[in-house]
């Protein structure tokens, strides 16, 4: 790449006006992270090369850092510390002479021609580098900047999951949920990006239509928002990225809120505005499904519909908590599936299958259930299937924790039901665990991080209508 092997030389005889960033207290110390993924195109490796030498030889100032890293592997090419003094500043031949090695080491990554499949052209990874950056990149008490040069869609190779290709983007609730649960998820980071602006330069026009760079960009936005950062850039050039950069830019590129009704997570083909196809959703069902699907939410396999015959009587003066599940993808293995109820009345023991008693609201716990369930046909098969437990009708269930628990997975989705039964009336709840092992209740203090455990909220159950008996 004899215009890379070149630039260094131009740029440190050049005798022209150096235009430079906005002067800062001199007190401050900030750190540029770059992140480039290591599948550019060679015009747009010069093009962000180019950038960086014009960022590390005339317009950062002394004391600056700069970390350049492989956004796909999170593999660090390079730090820099821009020197100071007077010999340094406006003097790009004297940094590029100090800075040799470094800079050195930035040209052969550059230089650089890395194969790779055409649908992970310029990819990166940015949740990780964003994390990586965060936790990793920055010093105490040192302002960051984050610039990423690559492809805005996020993309796996071997888990195809959560992929952005085919014009999907994911929805709110797989921003909003757990990291563990989701590769968008920012529930557990809180304030990790607190006071961090990114520009993102995404080097091509690569939307489908307008509808599609909205989302994708509304998406990211979201995603920076939640961790307390601001998207400040979002453009196909690199010039205009590092230009925002190097003048602290500070805006947000777009005003965004989470959709608190958007709680099914999945991915969300984004539809023209002039076409007639009805929007539709994927469900992201992590490293286990290679196919692309294009079909709704409500078109999954369909939990268990439980009916009150399958459950035994709940006593009027009791309150009874029923738990059922099926594994339709797994074949045989579905035996093998075990699903775990937990329950925590106010002032009492946890009770489930490692203890069945408590003593608070004389709580009950009856059966074990160590394998998945089916369609049951007879009412004297509940016990196969579902497992249960009881408490007193006095029983503050808003005040009542349940939890469930996948112990033991395989392989295959797994969906259920939970059931409630109170005073004469039966309310239900679906779940689904993607995740493909269980981990035998052993995170139990995490559970709320945790993508083997899920909550039962009762106090939302309260309010919905009775459940609808099968036949």
């Amino acid at each position: 790449m004899r215009t890379l092997v070149s630039l260094l030389h131009r740029l440190a005889l050049i005798g022209v006006a150096i235009s430079l960033a906005p002067s800062m207290e001199a007190e401050e110390k900030r750190l540029y992270a770059v992140g480039v993924s290591p599948y550019l195109e060679r015009q747009d490796r010069e093009m962000v090369y180019k950038e960086l030498a014009s960022l590390i030889l005339e317009k950062a100032e002394g004391g600056n850092r700069i970390a350049i890293v492989e956004a796909l592997g999170q593999k660090l090419i390079v730090q820099i510390t821009i020197p100071g003094g007077s010999r340094f500043e406006k003097n790009p031949r004297a940094r590029a002479q100090h800075l040799k090695t470094e800079l050195a080491l930035l040209q052969q990554f550059f230089s650089t021609e890395t194969p790779h499949p055409a649908s992970m052209a310029s990819v990166v990874h940015l949740p990780k580098y964003l994390a990586l950056a965060a936790r990793q990149l920055r010093q105490k008490e040192e302002s960051m900047i984050v610039i990423v040069c690559g492809s805005p869609f996020y993309m796996d190779e071997k888990d195809d999951a959560f992929n952005m290709a085919d014009v999907y983007v994911p929805n709110d609730e797989l921003v909003r949920m757990s990291s563990r649960r989701s590769v968008y998820g920012t529930l557990e980071k809180g304030a990790a990006l607190r006071g961090v602006c990114v520009h993102f330069a995404y080097l091509k026009e690569c939307f489908q239509h307008d509808e599609h760079r909205s989302a994708v960009a509304r998406m990211w936005t979201l995603f920076v928002q939640n961790q307390e950062g601001v998207l400040a850039s979002f453009a196909p050039s690199p010039s205009l990225a590092f230009s925002r950069a190097g003048q602290n830019v500070r805006q947000p590129i777009m005003e965004a809120k989470m959709d608190e009704s958007d709680r099914t997570p999945a991915m969300r083909k984004v539809i023209h505005r002039r076409e007639t196809e009805q929007e539709t959703d994927r469900v992201p069902v992590p490293a286990r499904t290679k196919r692309r699907e294009t079909q709704a939410m409500d078109t999954t396999p369909e939990p268990p519909r439980p009916s009150t015959e399958h459950l035994p009587v709940t006593p009027t003066n009791r309150v009874g908590m029923g738990l059922v599940w099926i594994a339709p993808d797994a074949g045989p293995r579905a035996k093998d599936t075990d699903v775990d109820m937990y329950g925590l009345p106010p002032g009492g023991e946890e009770i489930s299958f490692r203890r069945k008693e408590t003593a608070a609201f004389n709580g009950k716990y009856f059966r074990d259930i160590r394998r998945a369930g089916s369609d049951l046909k007879s009412d004297d098969k509940w016990a196969e299937a579902w497992e249960y437990m009881e408490f007193d009708a006095d029983l503050d269930l808003t005040r009542t924790s349940v939890w469930i628990n996948l112990y033991r997975g395989c392989g295959s989705p797994i969906y259920g039901t939970f059931q409630l039964a109170w005073g004469g009336r039966i309310v239900t709840k679906s779940f689904v665990f993607t995740t493909p092992t269980g981990n035998e209740g052993r995170d139990s203090a995490n559970r709320a991080n945790s993508p083997y455990w899920q909550e039962i909220r009762l106090a939302e159950l309260l309010s919905q209508p009775q459940a609808q008996a099968s036949n």
